[in-house]
């Protein structure tokens, strides 16, 4: 089936800025004692609840602090370091070859809607994106499919139009439950992190048109 329409994942896959969450992840953690020693503590692609719940039951870790309040000093430590992101490679211009052969484009984050306008307006996202979709309006986070199957849903594509593309095997795996190709971004876990991608690649550079209509 032609693919209609690309669905990005916003955190590891369009930007490059993994290693900048993780440093924010490492500040609070290190505010509540616990030093990981781990340049990347954090679980790609599954938001940063998630995360936190690891963590509190990985290092049984005890404080007054709320989710939503580690959540918060999270983002706040992330955004004080925005500076060091940028855009994965050759993704600027892979998004405007997508534009001129018509295929709509969608953006689909297990991050929240706070951060992503702030990201959007540093980043100019809306150049680039004609619909958006956030953790908070789905009910379940990958890798279950609700948050590509609601962004298809706002495409007005079916699942198997779309094709997703992941730096994370969370995004992966929901990308195939909402019956979807998935073309895995290569982040610093390696290729063996996205297995069950159609096709894996270090970054937008080495994907073109042609590589989606090879999809269809």
């Amino acid at each position: 089936m032609k693919i209609k329409a690309a669905i990005f994942d916003l955190d590891g896959t369009i930007l490059s800025n993994e290693s900048v969450y993780a440093e924010a992840f490492n500040q609070v953690l290190s505010e509540l004692g616990i030093e990981t020693k781990d340049p990347h503590p954090q679980t790609s692609g599954v938001g940063l609840q998630a995360n936190w719940l690891k963590f509190i039951k990985k290092y049984d870790i005890k404080t007054d602090l709320s989710i939503k309040d580690l959540i918060n000093k999270t983002q706040s430590k992330y955004l004080s370091l925005i500076d060091r992101v940028t855009f994965k490679k050759g993704f600027e211009k892979f998004a405007v070859e997508l534009a001129r052969h018509n295929l709509k484009k969608a953006l689909a984050t297990s991050n929240d809607k706070h951060v992503l306008e702030i990201v959007n307006r540093r980043f100019k996202l809306r150049k680039f994106f004609n619909i958006f979709t956030t953790i908070e309006e789905v009910e379940n986070s990958k890798p279950a499919p609700d948050i590509f199957l609601l962004t298809a849903k706002k495409l007005e594509v079916i699942p198997e139009e779309c094709v997703v593309f992941e730096d994370a095997n969370a995004g992966i795996m929901a990308a195939k439950r909402a019956g979807m190709k998935a073309i895995g971004i290569a982040n610093h876990e390696g290729f063996e992190s996205l297995e069950g991608a159609d096709f894996v690649v270090d970054d937008f550079t080495d994907i073109s048109i042609e590589t989606l209509t090879a999809l269809g």
